[in-house]
């Protein structure tokens, strides 16, 4: 679960650097 909770908040950090 943690690692899924990781996967996701590092996904959202990568679209915000993209949107930037």
């Amino acid at each position: 679960m943690y690692l899924v909770f990781c996967y996701l908040l590092f996904c959202e950090l990568c679209i915000t650097k993209v949107s930037v």
